[in-house]
């Protein structure tokens, strides 16, 4: 009876431990699918993210090239308004008396 009783303890003790085998083994399975799932979109985000930052750079690229050249074309017109301000003395105290001597007075200013 002792060897019956202890056969049927060792066939329970051996069913509850595959039972706790396989349980554990489709938790593993399970949880490997769902890892590899995060990390598919973990991925994706990062791609994402990284194709934003990249546009976002060369837009910053693009704006401080124009912002740059304005700057430049500001600086132009800036100094010849100083030039202009500078030599429109020489031309003012003669007075215009007729067209033609208005025309040359425009060109002579112009030319400088």
């Amino acid at each position: 009876m002792e060897n019956v009783l202890d056969t049927k303890i060792g066939n329970y003790i051996k069913i509850f431990a595959m039972g706790v085998f396989a349980i554990l083994f489709i938790y593993i399975v399970y949880d490997n699918h769902t890892s590899k799932q995060q990390i598919k979109v973990s991925t994706k985000t990062k791609d994402s993210l990284e194709a934003l930052l990249l546009k976002y750079e060369y837009d910053y690229v693009e704006l401080k090239n124009k912002a740059d050249k304005l700057d430049s074309i500001i600086k132009i017109k800036t100094d010849s308004v100083l030039i202009i301000k500078k030599t429109f003395y020489v031309y003012r105290d003669k007075e215009i008396k007729n067209p033609d001597e208005a025309t040359k007075y425009i060109k002579n200013f112009l030319n400088e």
